[in-house]
């Protein structure tokens, strides 16, 4: 089964918002140009990271009935039985590149009580970035710098400021001034 369901006739999708395309005059893709109050998740407790993904794929998923829960998360977990995707900093980046998008679409959960990775030497989850990106060649750069740029806008200040956080727009304008700091 491919990214995308196949679209009844009289069915309307809402269209995910698109990331910069690889030759826009953007470097990367800002977070916050493709999140909205609606992809962020503010979870009080979690207690397994992979029903947490699963949560996060079928937000991802609501009102756009074109996508396959099915298809995303068969590919987020194929990518996580690899290495793990979380890093010291306590954010935790599962992805997959995927079939059937030219955009990068996301969705966070801030984990104010953290969560253990056993799979990542029981690291604290405190944030995941769940994103896919276009399996295309030509937009494994983009994909990169995502990845570069998230890595770097996460540290544990951010991470903590965000963790203190109730709702998801504090979350929202936070990372939306973070972004406008970095150079």
């Amino acid at each position: 089964m491919g990214l995308f369901k196949k679209k009844e006739p009289k069915q309307a999708s809402k269209p995910l918002k698109t990331a910069s395309p690889p030759n826009s005059a953007s470097s990367s893709t800002q977070l916050s140009k493709i999140l909205t109050p609606e992809l962020v998740l503010v979870v009080p407790e979690a207690s397994n990271k992979y029903e947490l993904i699963e949560t996060m794929v079928r937000r991802l998923c609501q009102g756009r009935p074109s996508l396959s829960v099915e298809y995303l998360m068969d590919q987020v977990m194929e990518r996580e039985q690899g290495l793990s995707t979380t890093l010291d900093t306590g954010l935790s980046l599962p992805h997959s590149r995927v079939d059937g998008t030219n955009e990068i679409f996301a969705v966070l959960a801030i984990l104010p009580k953290g969560l253990l990775d056993t799979h990542a030497t029981e690291i604290l989850i405190r944030t995941i970035l769940l994103f896919f990106s276009p399996n295309d060649p030509k937009f494994f750069q983009s994909h990169l710098q995502f990845l570069q740029s998230v890595s770097k806008l996460f540290q544990p200040a951010l991470i903590d400021q965000l963790i203190s956080f109730s709702t998801p727009q504090q979350v929202l304008d936070l990372i939306k001034i973070a972004e406008s700091a970095q150079p």
